[in-house]
């Protein structure tokens, strides 16, 4: 059977646009048009509806609980008429208050109990001298991303589905592309979109 990683930001597309649906019904969508693939690819494996295995890891809850994390304090600045460019400056002001983060706690425990309980999460590889040192020095990419595609590749995963751009320069920045596609080549394993992947699982 396929087997198929699940990447960080594909899982917060899927969990803000879950939670704006139940708040504000279908028509959020038009608002959030670009989540809507990870949406639909991570509702389906949730729910079963298609013929693979779907993995993710430790590393990529953590790093989705600090997503919501920037998102919220981030939507507390925007509310406060800050402009992006300072975000960083203002960002430890804005740090969740007790009851912001008694809910915000509440809500990241469902959805990691409900992705544990769906889905296969797996323990990751942190250091690899196999593959992580490739990752890294040829490349190019940050520590908790050569975590992940190596936990991936050394768990056996076919696919890795991601919305990062970071990953999708592996197999397009001129500079890289040949050595890393080579290299995925070698080990059976694709990066790919979420759309692109449902499109292979044949929805």
């Amino acid at each position: 059977m396929v087997r198929v990683f699940i990447d960080t930001n594909t899982i917060v597309h899927w969990a803000i646009l879950r939670k704006g649906i139940e708040r504000h019904g279908r028509e959020i969508v038009k608002k959030y048009r670009k989540l809507e693939q990870s949406y639909r690819l991570v509702k389906g494996a949730i729910n079963g509806d298609f013929k693979a295995e779907f993995h993710t890891s430790n590393l990529a809850l953590a790093e989705m609980t600090k997503a919501f994390t920037d998102f919220l304090i981030s939507e507390k600045m925007r509310s406060e008429g800050i402009v992006a460019l300072y975000w960083g400056k203002y960002f430890k002001d804005f740090l969740l208050t007790d009851e912001e983060f008694d809910e915000f706690l509440d809500a990241i425990i469902k959805l990691s109990n409900l992705l544990r309980k769906r889905l296969n999460v797996i323990d990751d590889v942190v250091f690899d001298v196999e593959y992580y040192p490739f990752f890294v020095a040829r490349a190019g990419l940050m520590t908790q991303d050569a975590i992940l595609i190596t936990t991936a590749i050394k768990h056996g995963m076919n696919y890795f589905v991601t919305m990062d751009r970071d990953f999708h320069d592996l197999l397009e920045d001129k500079r890289i592309r040949d050595r890393t596609r080579k290299f995925f080549e070698e080990r059976n394993f694709r990066i790919v979109r979420p759309r692109r992947m449902m499109q292979i699982l044949g929805l």
